[in-house]
């Protein structure tokens, strides 16, 4: 019985598939090796649209390399990049279909200043980015070249204290981000001219009202004062039997005075 079991085994081994560590052969010719142009083209014009080089390593894969081009429907430049190793590098453009410049921005380990521009010309936006991702304080401003607003970036999301404006300059409100949402109370003001006191002084602080006096009522007038009786005249003195009437000056009667001048004697 055991020899028969152990015979059943061993055909059953037998009748077993084989393995063994191999990969299938990939069908179709090898990968490139090297640097390769490539390009594509517009399926109804033909017209050019992308131009750019890509480099393959030794394990299959590809990485962008070198100047990249792309163009607009009607033969314009659209936008002009280089690559290093698959990462941006160098000076990066980018162009309107009317010719006009739309950014540019300076690739590198740290953060390099990068601008847009409106379409009909004039600075758009402007402020520092790394590897194309907006980081750090950015301004914004109107077709006009008026500020529009101004705050910060962090990983290309808003963050912090932002400030918009009117286009007449005044302040149009104020508050925070935070990964690119607004929180918190934000402060708005009207796009009516400011006034000394309102954004653009400090207000003064609310004074508390001063209490209202209480009304004295006002004294009652004095009694006028009665005018004083009129005195009567002192009677005349009547004559006594000592009085003598009183005469008018004898005119024949001498003056009182000096005496007269006595003559002069002869002296013969």
């Amino acid at each position: 019985m055991r020899q028969a079991t152990l015979l059943g085994l061993l055909a059953l081994a037998g009748c077993a598939p084989r393995f063994e560590r191999w990969a299938y052969r990939p069908e179709g010719p090898p990968p490139p090796q090297g640097l390769r142009q490539l390009e594509t083209r517009s399926p109804l014009t033909g017209q050019l649209e992308r131009s750019w080089s890509v480099r393959y390593e030794a394990d299959g894969r590809a990485v962008r390399e070198g100047l990249e081009r792309l163009w607009w429907p009607d033969g314009t430049l659209r936008a002009e990049r280089r690559w290093r190793a698959g990462e941006p590098e160098g000076l990066w453009r980018s162009w309107y279909r009317n010719g006009q410049l739309e950014a540019e921005h300076l690739h590198g380990p740290q953060p390099a200043p990068q601008t847009f521009f409106h379409v009909e010309g004039g600075v758009r936006a402007m402020g520092l980015a790394r590897s194309g991702v907006k980081e750090g304080d950015w301004s914004h401003f109107r077709p006009s070249g008026a500020l529009e607003k101004q705050g910060r970036y962090e990983g290309g999301a808003k963050v912090g204290v932002w400030t918009l404006y009117h286009p007449n300059l005044g302040l149009a409100a104020r508050g925070r981000y935070e990964a690119d949402r607004r929180v918190g109370e934000w402060r708005t003001w009207p796009a009516d001219p400011p006034v000394w006191s309102d954004p653009f002084w400090p207000k003064a602080p609310a004074r508390e009202p001063v209490p209202a006096r209480e009304s004295v009522p006002a004294s009652e007038p004095a009694p006028a004062r009665e005018p004083a009786p009129a005195r009567e005249p002192a009677p005349a003195r009547e004559p006594g039997p000592d009085s003598q009437p009183a005469s008018a000056p004898d005119p024949a009667a001498p003056r009182e005075g000096p005496s007269e001048a006595a003559p002069v004697l002869d002296p013969a």
